[in-house]
Parts: structure tokens; sequence; C-alpha cells
């Protein structure tokens, strides 16, 4: 059996849950169960999105489960997998399944590994990265019945097969804790996690007054703007656009970057990326071992050469109609 947990935010499902899921059939080993904590139309809603990709679907239907709270929700999940002799058990690498893990770990004396790229060999061996994404290694879990992975956001979508089961299990959970309320980003700001294209800008850029020309770069490709630690330090950026260790991994379709030197921490927030160029000075820069094309040059003189492009390839294509 494997269980996934389904994370989600006002009904809106984490993205790393469809990785999870991803794994989960992979692995191949039997039945695939979703765990869907929520109130009663919440958890409905959500089941019937993910039915095609379990062959269960376990509502835990109560309004004390609809706000992330790690305390009342390990409280309902211990409750279904102690049902099972042998799982693994599967939640997105996320803040609130780094804190139910560790929970469920310790509750079934079972091992863990957090943030794994790959699930292999039956789920006894994990891939995962060291230093900043610098090393990756293979780790070999002690014989277990159960064991539990938390799973990197970025990778693999499921795939659809056939309708889940359906079980409600309504119930009511105490804890210590009190939600104090949810706060959602400002509306103009904008999650750099969802962007299909990013334009990534460092210290090569020279000060907040030069941002509007990487804007302009975003703008006409359909992306946005987000910068190194260097950058938000400065305060050039608000730290809702850091990418790297202490900010965001990314997984755009198109990376630009900037003016970056590519330290380890910011190549490990861009691994996700499917093509990445890059544009700076320094011929030497580490940033160019990570991308797909290097350009060497002045990014004042490179950026209006590519405007001058995209916009010459949009007048062909609305030519062309």
């Amino acid at each position: 059996m494997i269980f996934v947990f389904v994370q989600h935010r006002r009904g809106e499902i984490e993205e790393g849950v469809f990785n999870a899921l991803s794994q989960a059939q992979k692995l191949d080993l039997g039945k695939i169960a979703l765990i869907i904590p929520g109130s009663a139309e919440e958890a409905e809603e959500i089941g019937e999105e993910l039915s095609s990709f379990a062959h269960e679907i376990i509502l835990l239907e109560s309004p004390e489960l609809q706000e992330p709270d790690s305390e009342k929700l390990f409280s309902a999940i211990q409750k279904v997998i102690s049902e099972e002799e042998s799982w693994i058990f599967l939640l997105p690498h996320t803040a609130l399944g780094m804190e139910l893990a560790p929970l469920i770990a310790a509750r079934f004396e079972a091992p863990v590994v957090s943030d794994v790229l790959e699930i292999e060999e039956e789920g006894r061996v994990a891939l995962r990265q060291f230093y900043g994404g610098k090393t990756c290694a293979r780790l070999l879990l002690p014989p277990a019945r159960r064991r539990i992975f938390t799973v990197r956001q970025e990778g693999r979508k499921p795939q659809g097969k056939a309708a889940g089961r359906k079980v409600r299990i309504a119930l009511r959970v105490e804890g210590r804790r009190r939600f104090l309320g949810f706060e959602r980003p400002a509306e103009d700001e904008v999650d750099i996690h969802e962007a299909e294209v990013i334009v990534g800008v460092g210290r090569g850029i020279g000060g907040r007054e030069n941002l509007k020309l990487a804007e302009e770069l975003a703008q006409a490709l359909g992306g946005v703007v987000a910068g190194s630690r260097p950058v938000v330090d400065a305060g050039w950026l608000p730290r809702t656009r850091q990418i790297g260790l202490s900010g965001k991994r990314v997984q755009p379709r198109l990376y630009i970057a900037l003016g970056i030197s590519g330290a380890f921490q910011h190549i490990a927030g861009i691994r996700g990326a499917g093509f990445i160029v890059a544009v700076n000075r320094d011929p030497e820069a580490p940033i160019f071992r990570a991308a797909d094309v290097g350009i060497v040059g002045d990014l004042f003189k490179v950026i209006p050469l590519l405007l001058e492009e995209i916009e010459r390839d949009k007048r062909a294509r609305e030519g062309g109609r």
C-alpha cells in the first residue's frame, strides 16, 4: 500500500502532490491511496479532481482539518494508516510535509528520508541531493515494513488510470494549537514557483534603476523577474522573488540569468528549469556550467538585441497568420 498525502490550500492542490503521485505510480507496488483532509465539501471536490490517479480516495472530513495544523492532521492520519501492516507514505516536501513526516516516523518507528528526487527498488532506495545540489547520493533504507518520504516539488506529472473508490471518514480532532488566520500575498505579487518563464537578475544588473530592462525582457516573453540573494538583500527585489537555497526552487520552461555569477546556492534553485540561458561578461562565471546557452557579453548590449529579435519573431508570426 502506498499512501499519498494531498496537501492543499483553500482548495488549491500543492504542486508537490503531483510529483509524489508520479513517484507512487512509478513504484508500482499495488494500491495507491490518497489521504485528503478538509471540510466535507472541500475534500469531496479535490477527491473528484484526483480520482483517476489512485485506487482509493480517503476523505478525512472535518472542519478542524481545513487549516495546515500538523498536530491535528497527524492525529487524523495515524488513525487511517495504523490499520495497515505495511506501507510507504509520501508527502510533498513543504513546510507542512516536513512537520508531518517526523511525527509519523516517530509514532510508527519508521525510517524517513526528506526531499527525495527519486524512490527506487520498491522503496528501499532513495535518491537525494546534498551540499546544495553539488552531489547526489542513493540512500539504502534499513529493512522496515513502513517507510516515509517527502518528495521534492518539481518533477514528473502522474498518469490518469482508473477512478478511485472513495472512502469517507467523518471525524473530530483536537489539538493545543489555535489557527489565527491565513494571509495571501498581495494581488500584484507573483509566485515565481509557478512561472513558465523567469528572467533572473544578479549584481551584474548594476542597480535597482536597471531592473526595468529585465522587466521589459520578461514582459516580452510573458514571464516574470526574479533575482539572486545579493539582489534581494540589497532591496532591489522583494524576498518573494529570491531564487536559491534560502529562497525558492523554481522550474520554469525557460530561465534567463542576467549578470548572475552562479553560486551553488543559486544553481540549486534553478535545477528544475527546462532550458537555461546565461548572460555574463565573465567567461569563467560558474553559471555557464549550468546553462544550455551561454552568452559572454555586456547584458546592457545583449538585452536590446534579444528584444529586437523577439519583436522580429512576433511580427513574423503575426504576418504568417
